[in-house]
């Protein structure tokens, strides 16, 4: 339900702007408002209507991370396709970028591993270790005083097995 709500919201406000946007411009004719609008016109607009929605249902179902990887992962891609299409030139700063984005989306995904490591663990505090095998420990608590139990495998936190929270 308030996913819908905040969309509704969310396109409100943006007619709002546009509306008053196109009838500022000088160019815009009240007799024929849609004067020149043909098919691919009408489609476009569909599409970016659906695209809207499908960022909604990935941030909803997924993360705003996966949302941020995909979104530049999609520019890398698009801009690949772009090369043999129209002849494009990505200068050395684009290339610098788009190997960024390949490199951490693979990271994120873990498709592939540093070798060092200093990346095989990362030490929370002196009770608890956390290693590429996962971690069993007890986590201090920001106050110093409550104590959390907790047992992971893989390093992700949604798959607790145990949890037990003491003061």
């Amino acid at each position: 339900g308030s996913l819908w709500v905040r969309n509704i919201q969310l396109a409100i406000f943006s007619i709002l702007i546009g509306l008053g946007a196109t009838i500022c411009a000088p160019t815009f004719d009240f007799v024929e408002p849609f004067k020149g609008f043909d098919a691919i016109v009408w489609a476009l607009g569909a599409n970016n209507a659906f695209g809207g929605l499908v960022v909604a249902v990935v941030i909803k179902y997924a993360d705003n991370i996966m949302k941020c990887f995909s979104n530049a992962t999609s520019t890398v891609i698009a801009t690949f396709i772009c090369i043999p299409l129209f002849g494009f030139e990505p200068s050395g700063l684009f290339t610098v970028g788009a190997g960024v984005v390949i490199s951490s989306v693979l990271l994120y995904g873990k498709a592939i591993r540093l070798p060092h490591p200093i990346f095989d663990k990362v030490v929370c505090d002196t009770q608890t270790e956390i290693s590429s095998q996962g971690y069993k420990g007890v986590l201090n608590g920001m106050d110093g005083d409550t104590e959390i139990e907790m047992e992971l495998d893989d390093m992700e936190k949604n798959s607790s097995s145990t949890s037990n929270i003491s003061s």
